[in-house]
C-alpha cells in the first residue's frame, strides 16, 4: 500500500493531473487531495517508519525533469511534496509583488531557491538517518537535482557513509558519479578513486563499468585501472566490449583488441561471439568493427587443419540449432566458414537436427556446404542470392564449386542464362564456354533460351552466334522466337532480314528465298499476321525464275490445304495467278 500512496502523491504533484484540476476550476479539490495524502505520509512517519520510507522511495524516484510545476523550466520549488517533505524547513517566502519589488520577485520566482540551499531541510531527519541504504537507493534512481541535493546532504552528514559505500557495487558508485547535482557527483568520484586505488587484482567488470560512461574522468580512471592492475582481456571480454552503451567512443580500441587476438585463442573468440548471439540484435555495430571482424577470420588459416574442421563443425551445428541470429553475427559466421578451402569444407559433418526454419543467410550457408558435400552446384535461387548479397569469400567458394562441377552446367540451361545475364565477366565467359562445348541438340535449346533473354548483351550474343553457326539460313524455331521477342532490336533484326530477302528475291539465291518463304508461311498468324507480301514475292519469284515454278506451286498447294480459310484462299489465289500468267 505504501508504494501506491507514493505513486498517488507523485501523480497529483506532476503537471498532467495538476493542470487538469486547475483547468477545470478544481483547485480546492486538488489542495484537499495533496493535504490528505500528506496527512497519510505524516501518519506513517509517526507510526510506521518502514512504510514512510517506502512512500519516499516511490515518490522521489518518480519525478522526471519535465515534472516541474512552474512556468520556468526545471524549477521544482512549487512542487508540493518536494517543498513540504525534502525542504520542509525552508520557510522563506517570495518578495511581495508590488511596483517596487517586481524585479526581486521575478528573480526569486525564476530561480529554484531550493537548489541554493546548503544543508538539510527535510522533515523527520531521524528516520532518514536510520535508513541510509534507502537514501542511497533514492539517490541511485532519482532523476532531478532537487532530490539528488537532499540525498547528498543526508549522506554527507552520516558517519556511516564510508561503510555503506564499501557495500555498494562499482556500477552503483559510477551511476552516482554522473548525478546532475555536482557536489553529489564529486563526492562519489572521490570515493570511487579511493576504492580503485586499493584494487590489486584486475576485474573486467569494473573496467567495463568505467568504460561504459561518457564522462572523460571515468574513462581516464578505466585506463589507469587497467594499467595499475596489469589488465588482460580474454576473448569473452572483447565480445562484452561490443555491448557497452558508448561503443562509438571505444570503436578503435575494440578493433585493436580484435586484431590482437592470438591465433590459438581465435576459436574461443568465435564461440564467445556465438554464445552472445541474442545480444547482438540490440547493437548498432560500427562499420569499423564489422570490418575488423571480417579481417580477423584470416587467423583461422593459421591454426591446424584439425582445429579448423572442429571449428567448422561447431559453427555449422550452432547454425542448425539456432536457425537465425542477428545480421552482424550471421555475416561474421559466413566469413568464418568460407575462409576455408573447398577441400576443408568437404570434410564437414552436417547435423541431422535441423532448425524448423533457417534465416535467409543461414539457408544460403547450409546450401553451399551441402552442395560441396554432394558435389553439385547450388540451386539458381541460392546462386542469385549469393551473387547479390554474399560476402567475397562466399562468392569465391561458389566459383570453386562451379569450377569443379562444370559438366553439370550443360543440363542447367536456366543457370547458364543467369551466368550470361550476370555483371560478372568470369561467369559470362564460363557460360559461353559451356555453350560452345554442347552437342547440337543441347546447343539449339540453349540458343533459344539465350535469344529469348530480355538482357541486351545476352540476346546480342545469341544473334552473333546465329550468324556464326547458321549463316543466312536461320532455323524456323529461331525466327519464331525472334519475332515474339520483347526487344524491338531483335524483332527489327529478323524483320529486316526477311523483308530484304522477300523484296530482293534473295538477290538471285533461289534456295535461300524458298527457305525463308516457306519458313514465314509456316509461322502461326499470331506471329506473322500479314502474309500478303510473302505471296506477292512468290508470284514475282515464279515469274522471274520459271525453273522454280514447280517448287513455288507445290508450296502454294501445300498452303492451300491449310485448315485456316484466310491462308488457304491466299495460297490458291497466288497459285492461280502464277498458272494464268505463265500459261500466257
Amino acid at each position: 500500500m505504501a508504494d501506491v500512496i507514493g505513486k498517488i502523491a507523485y501523480y497529483i504533484d506532476a503537471p498532467r493531473l495538476h493542470y487538469y484540476f486547475k483547468g477545470n476550476e478544481l483547485s480546492r479539490e486538488l489542495r484537499y487531495f495533496k493535504k490528505y495524502i500528506h496527512r497519510i505520509i505524516k501518519f506513517y512517519a509517526q507510526n510506521d517508519k518502514e512504510k514512510f520510507i517506502e512512500v519516499m522511495k516511490t515518490l522521489f524516484t518518480s519525478y522526471t525533469e519535465d515534472d516541474f510545476l512552474c512556468k520556468f523550466k526545471g524549477n521544482f520549488q512549487f512542487n508540493y511534496f518536494i517543498k513540504n517533505i525534502l525542504y520542509a524547513n525552508f520557510k522563506e517566502k517570495p518578495p511581495k509583488g508590488d511596483w517596487y519589488n517586481w524585479q526581486k520577485r521575478f528573480n526569486w520566482m525564476s530561480n529554484d531557491q531550493l537548489l541554493k540551499l546548503e544543508g538539510r531541510y527535510e522533515c523527520n531527519k531521524e528516520i532518514w538517518d536510520d535508513h541510509l541504504e534507502d537514501v542511497l537507493y533514492i539517490a541511485l534512481n532519482a532523476k532531478i537535482s532537487n532530490v539528488y541535493k537532499a540525498c547528498y546532504f543526508i549522506l554527507k552528514e552520516s558517519s556511516k557513509i564510508n561503510e555503506l559505500i564499501e557495500k555498494m557495487s562499482y556500477e552503483e558508485i559510477i551511476k552516482l558519479t554522473m548525478a546532475s547535482y555536482e557536489p553529489l557527483a564529486k563526492m562519489f568520484k572521490e570515493k570511487l578513486k579511493d576504492r580503485l586505488s586499493k584494487e590489486e587484482k584486475f576485474d573486467f567488470n569494473i573496467m567495463k563499468a568505467l568504460m561504459d560512461s561518457d564522462n572523460e574522468e571515468l574513462i581516464v580512471m578505466a585506463e589507469e585501472y587497467y594499467d595499475s592492475c596489469n589488465g588482460h582481456l580474454t576473448e569473452k571480454h572483447i565480445v562484452e566490449l561490443m555491448f557497452i552503451n558508448n561503443i562509438d567512443r571505444w570503436t578503435s580500441y575494440i578493433c585493436k583488441c580484435i586484431k590482437e587476438i592470438k591465433t590459438e585463442d581465435y576459436f574461443e573468440f568465435v564461440k564467445a561471439m556465438i554464445d552472445s548471439e541474442d545480444r547482438f540484435s540490440n547493437v548498432d555495430m560500427p562499420k569499423e568493427i564489422t570490418d575488423a571482424l571480417s579481417q580477423s577470420v584470416k587467423r583461422i588459416l593459421e591454426i591446424s587443419e584439425e582445429e579448423r574442421i572442429e571449428n567448422l563443425n561447431y559453427t555449422l551445428n550452432e547454425i542448425l540449432q539456432k536457425g537465425s541470429m542477428s545480421k552482424v553475427l550471421e555475416n561474421y559466421l559466413e566469413e568464418v566458414i568460407f575462409i576455408l578451402s573447398y577441400d576443408e569444407i568437404k570434410k564437414a559433418k552436417l547435423s541431422n537436427s535441423l532448425s524448423l526454419k533457417l534465416s535467409n543467410k543461414f539457408n544460403i550457408i547450409i546450401n553451399i556446404v551441402s552442395s560441396i558435400l554432394q558435389d553439385s552446384i547450388p540451386s539458381d535461387s541460392v546462386m542469385i542470392e549469393i551473387l547479390e548479397t554474399g560476402a567475397s569469400k562466399t562468392i569465391k567458394t561458389l566459383f570453386e564449386i562451379i569450377d569443379i562441377n562444370e559438366k553439370e552446367l550443360k543440363d542447367r540451361l536456366s543457370t547458364l542464362l543467369i551466368f550470361l545475364e550476370s555483371d560478372i565477366e568470369m561467369l559470362n565467359e564460363r557460360a559461353k564456354r559451356v555453350f560452345w562445348s554442347m552437342d547440337e541438340e543441347q546447343k539449339i535449346k540453349m540458343h533459344k533460351v539465350i535469344i529469348d533473354s530480355p538482357v541486351e548483351k545476352v540476346y546480342k550474343f545469341g544473334l552473333e552466334e546465329l550468324k556464326r553457326i547458321y549463316g543466312e539460313y536461320i532455323p524456323v524455331d529461331f525466327v519464331m522466337c525472334m519475332m515474339e521477342h520483347t526487344s524491338p532490336e531483335v524483332k527489327a533484326f529478323i524483320s529486316g532480314k526477311t523483308d530484304s530477302i522477300l523484296k530482293t528475291l534473295a538477290k538471285g539465291n533461289k534456295e535461300l528465298f524458298m527457305y525463308y518463304a516457306k519458313t514465314l508461311l509456316l509461322l502461326p498468324n499470331k506471329v506473322r499476321k500479314n502474309k500478303d507480301d510473302i505471296y506477292e514475292a512468290l508470284y514475282s519469284f515464279a515469274l522471274k525464275y520459271p525453273e522454280m515454278r514447280e517448287d513455288v506451286e507445290n508450296l502454294c498447294l501445300n498452303m492451300g490445304a491449310s485448315n485456316i480459310i484466310k491462308d488457304r484462299e491466299k495460297a490458291l489465289v497466288t497459285l492461280a495467278k502464277i498458272r494464268k500468267e505463265l500459261a500466257v
